[in-house]
């Protein structure tokens, strides 16, 4: 298919999910089923009391086009309230720039803002990032904030459970400021690392100043931690502190995808607003550099406190 040819398929899978969505917001709630084939999609804004049914062979994949995509501000936790082109003029920006969540950001492919009971499954349908665009423009161009997979924010009573997501353009699932999350057989996939190919920062499940987590019964394999819990970034995670809370991570197997050499599990590194109680058990560990790691940098810390992990089993990972 040409260019043009895909440009519209991709408007009109877009258009037709939207729709769907839209039409459950006006409806009060209901359930939008993705049917088996390859949908090439921009992103989407989630609304409450959905479900998201992804069907056997489906498969989503997202739109990589940064003219196409629209462009959400920096998390109030992360950084200063700046507009995408007052960064572009301060000069914040440039190749390989490590600034995550503290700039204006791409939207995420499914993202969920200020929503509640929205559950993500189906029969282990996929979401396809097409992380290797973005990974290598990250090493050659300024960009703003690389997409997240799926994001959610200030939401609430959500589960993903039964999917499949391969190669985000950054981290794959991202819950800021959320509560009573669960996230169920999942399935992350991330490209080996190569000599042009480097999955920068494609973490796994990151918690973020959220409480009331569940993660559980998943296989990740990640270019980046597999799991991350966090708080915040620098003083702005202090100002408005909230911490990261009653975390529990249980029976996931982590692979990290060859050349990675991160964490399993991780607290931090950016927890300014402190994180606690959290739980890890059951959990195995493949190839990872660190297999369980408290880590900070010298302006992003915060307590940490009631960490429990227990029956951990670490296997080629040089460091417990």
């Amino acid at each position: 298919m040409n260019a043009d040819g895909a440009a519209q398929r991709l408007a009109a899978s877009t258009s037709a999910l939207r729709r769907a969505l839209a039409a459950v917001a006006l409806e009060g709630g209901g359930q939008v089923t993705v049917p088996p084939g390859t949908w090439h999609l921009g992103p989407v804004n989630l609304t409450s009391n959905l479900v998201l049914w992804l069907s056997e062979g489906a498969t989503l994949v997202a739109d990589t086009e940064p003219s196409r995509l629209p462009v959400l501000p920096a998390l109030p936790s992360w950084g200063p309230a700046l507009t995408a082109a007052e960064v572009l003029k301060e000069g914040l920006l440039r190749p390989q720039a490590d600034l995550r969540d503290a700039v204006p950001r791409y939207q995420p492919l499914l993202w969920g803002n200020k929503v509640r009971n929205v559950t993500i499954t189906g029969e282990n349908g996929t979401i396809d990032g097409h992380g290797v665009d973005w990974w290598s423009r990250w090493l050659r161009e300024p960009l703003l904030g690389r997409p997240h997979s799926i994001q959610f924010q200030e939401s609430q009573d959500i589960l993903i459970r039964n999917i499949t997501i391969r190669n985000p353009g950054f981290w794959t699932v991202h819950l800021w400021r959320c509560a009573y999350v669960t996230v169920q057989f999942l399935t992350i996939l991330v490209d080996p690392w190569a000599p042009l190919v480097r999955p920068t920062n494609t973490d796994g499940v990151n918690p973020d100043s959220s409480k009331h987590v569940l993660i559980e019964d998943s296989y990740l394999q990640t270019g980046d931690d597999a799991i991350a819990v966090k708080s915040g970034w620098d003083c702005y995670g202090r100002e408005v502190p909230m911490p990261s809370e009653n975390v529990t991570i249980r029976r996931v197997t982590v692979r990290q995808t060859r050349g990675c050499n991160a964490a399993a599990f991780t607290i931090g590194s950016e927890m300014s607003g402190g994180v606690q109680d959290v739980v890890l058990e059951d959990c195995v560990v493949v190839n990872a550099g660190v297999a369980v790691e408290i880590k900070v940098g010298a302006t992003r810390g915060g307590f940490v406190r009631g960490i429990l992990a227990k029956n951990l089993q670490a296997d080629r990972s040089p460091h417990a």
